[in-house]
């Protein structure tokens, strides 16, 4: 922030009483000045007289109050105004719409004080006063009762689809398990209309979310934000009720509510099953390892994404995708976070063995461990680019968790033994 631009958020700020305006629906007719064209002409009117009789308190007062309560704006890194609204401004309304009245004020005594030639014109004139503010009246009732009310934007800013998503969903059943994606368990709507009901949410972009097969559960995917959660439910699901989808005020879809009964899941079947224990609260069920690219070209390709053990070659610079399978037993201690590693020879850059690697909490932290419930599947992908630098040798790819404050990794055991770094290893290869 330096004193140019002080002066450009100046000049910005006080651009919005006559230019550019409130880009946000919930305060203003998006991109509305403050004051239109009439009021605006009132409102300088008002500002030069208050200067001129700037030595009497009541006018240096009117300008000081309004420098300073426009000052919050000004001063932000969007201005005019915080966030492209008028909230950082709003303590500058009452002395615009004072130094307005005094600019009218001083239109009606010059008018007073005129020396007109009949006593009509002098009326036409107040009734030219009057009919300015009438059409400035009329001009604001249609921007805010016509224009604006008819704004199909609103149904977003003002989260009307959120919160009949919110009631619908909270109306379902007790004995239901309750999803939301993406993730807004802590939206202050969600919150209200749940009134205390538990409600899971995750971001349906990074991680799947499967509920315990045994109970009911029910989705409320916004799919105007989250496209992907809906279509990939069903290929999991072997039935459903019929989906319930929300239109925007435009007509547009902005939700589907799905509801699988208990006991509809189809059995999770990943490339490669395993069964080993993360800590006290979790099964790593299976992986698939995916290489994009292939030197042998994408028959060698769907092959290695079949058979992953079968030590076919892997090329620098392909892209590798990870999709690990959790089952949940129960809500952990700490938000843990998993990783997946490619680890070889000595790498120079990272001064250790270490040469790629994806890190991070569940669902980019939408659904951290703590959360996890019994008989719930997390399925996730990670992505890591094999470098082009990487040296020729053996190589691996293995995943795990850790406490991200400490470094300490979550004990891994399989068959009752413990894993050895407590890592499990994904595929092993020679890179020549």
């Amino acid at each position: 922030f330096t004193p140019a631009t002080f002066v450009a958020n100046l000049a910005r700020t006080a651009g919005m009483f006559f230019f550019n305006g409130d880009l946000d629906p919930r305060d203003n007719l998006p991109g509305r000045a403050a004051l239109d064209a009439l009021l605006a002409i009132f409102f300088s009117v008002g500002i030069v007289i208050s200067i001129v009789r700037f030595r009497k308190p009541f006018y240096a007062f009117l300008l000081i109050w309004l420098a300073v309560m426009s000052l919050p704006s000004a001063l932000t890194e969007f201005a005019p105004n915080f966030r492209r609204d008028f909230r950082r401004a709003i303590g500058a309304l009452p002395a615009t719409i004072l130094l307005c009245a005094v600019g009218v004020e001083w239109v009606c005594l010059k008018i007073r004080h005129l020396d007109f030639k009949n006593q009509k014109a002098r009326y036409a004139a107040y009734l030219l006063v009057a009919l300015a503010l009438v059409t400035s009246a009329f001009w604001s009732a249609r921007a805010y009762f016509v224009e604006w009310a008819n704004n199909p934007g609103l149904y977003y800013s003002f989260d009307a689809g959120l919160l009949q998503l919110a009631k619908l969903l909270a109306a379902r059943p007790r004995d239901e398990a309750i999803y939301f994606s993406p993730s807004y368990r802590d939206h202050y709507t969600v919150i209200w209309a749940f009134d205390g009901r538990p409600v899971s949410s995750f971001d349906g972009r990074n991680l799947l979310l499967l509920a315990d097969s045994s109970r009911a559960a029910t989705y409320g995917i916004i799919t105007h934000e989250d496209t992907q959660t809906a279509g990939r439910l069903g290929n999991f699901y072997a039935g459903s009720e019929l989906p319930t989808v929300l239109l925007d005020a435009a007509g547009n879809s902005y939700a589907t509510i799905l509801t699988f009964p208990a006991n509809t899941r189809n059995p999770i079947q990943p490339s490669r099953s395993l069964a080993v224990k993360v800590g006290d609260f979790a099964t790593l069920a299976g992986f698939e390892v995916e290489p994009n690219h292939f030197a042998r070209g994408d028959t060698v390709r769907v092959r290695l994404y079949w058979n992953v053990a079968q030590g076919a070659a892997e090329a620098r610079g392909d892209t590798v995708r990870v999709r690990l399978y959790w089952n949940g037993a129960q809500g952990a201690a700490e938000d843990y976070t998993a990783f997946v590693h490619l680890v070889g020879p000595h790498n120079p850059a990272t001064n250790s063995s270490v040469w790629a690697q994806a890190d991070k909490q569940p669902g980019d932290g939408t659904y951290p461990t703590t959360r996890w419930r019994r008989g719930e599947t997390i399925i996730e992908d990670y992505v890591f680019k094999l470098p082009p630098e990487a040296a020729a040798g053996e190589y691996k790819i293995e995943t795990g968790m850790y406490l991200l404050e400490t470094g300490a990794r979550v004990p891994l055991t399989e068959n009752d033994a413990r894993l050895t770094d407590d890592t499990v290893i994904l595929k092993q290869f020679v890179l020549p």
